[in-house]
């Protein structure tokens, strides 16, 4: 398994991150929310990748290698500075984001009797469950766009909120943009080949032409198996793994050191393979 020491270690960063925050207080901010379901659904991923892995699932390796890249680019986003604006942005951006995505189904479904039913459930929901003056899916989606604005210093630019990233409005209004920012578009790269299979415009590509005694058959080829990619990848998660303990400052907890030093190397593996 290529990440499964990875994601042990990630789980034992979660728990300790957990009890610190316990401690604290019983309740989290939403910035820490919003860190740590990235940090877990990239732990996730990982996980499942494994898994394709052992099983030679080229096509659907690259749809979760694509998502794994952009998770990666958000937390390590968010970890960099003013974490608790941009993971609040991020929290409020998928907030809005998922209730709009409810309202086009609602507003265009084809089964007009089983949206109204799911409609009147939600509503009823809201109304026993959530905050004040919010009685419909639009008063609750008034709300979290008022919480997602209030996170950007120039309020009046509504097109810059396109993307939740580009707080600062300082041009980030794309992953390649963002991307180039963190990393300097190594990870870009990777991440426009695993983009193609997600599209469609791949398929082709794992394949050659050949003529066989007079018959063309087709033969499948492997121009970047998925073994390659996934060690392309586990120096990312390393660094992750490596910020989000000193983020929280847990250095010093138990097992602490010895992960940061086993990722430390782990991080480091990449750029010494390009010497």
């Amino acid at each position: 398994m290529y990440f499964d020491a990875q994601i042990n270690d990630g789980k034992k960063i979660i728990n300790s991150i957990s009890e610190k925050l316990y401690n604290k207080s019983p309740r989290i901010g939403k910035e820490n929310v919003a860190i740590i379901s990235l940090f877990r659904d990239l732990l996730s991923k990982a996980e499942s990748m494994d898994l394709l892995i052992c099983e030679h699932k080229e096509s659907e390796m690259n749809i979760l290698l694509r998502s794994f890249v952009e998770e990666y680019l958000y937390i390590k986003f968010i970890l960099e500075k003013d974490s608790v604006r941009r993971g609040n942005a991020y929290y409020f951006s998928n907030k809005v984001t998922g209730l709009k995505k409810v309202r086009v189904y609602l507003e265009n479904a084809n089964d007009v009797e089983t949206a109204t039913r799911l409609r009147n459930s939600i509503e009823k929901e809201l109304q026993k469950n959530n905050h004040k003056d919010v009685n419909t899916l639009e008063d609750e989606i008034s709300f979290y766009n008022e919480k997602y604005s209030t996170v950007f210093f120039d309020r009046s630019k509504e097109k810059e909120r396109y993307y939740w990233f580009n707080l600062d409005n300082e041009g980030l209004t794309s992953i390649e943009k963002l991307a180039k920012h963190l990393d300097g578009g190594d990870i870009y790269y990777l991440y426009n080949i695993f983009s193609a299979e997600i599209h469609g415009l791949n398929t082709v590509k794992g394949f050659t032409l050949k003529l066989d005694e007079n018959n063309f058959n087709l033969t499948l080829t492997q121009e970047f198996d998925t073994n390659s990619k996934a060690q392309l990848l586990k120096p990312f998660l390393s660094r992750i793994l490596i910020e989000m303990i000193r983020y929280y400052k847990i250095e010093k907890d138990k097992g602490m050191l010895g992960i940061t030093m086993k990722q430390q190397i782990n991080s480091e593996s990449r750029i010494r393979s390009r010497r």
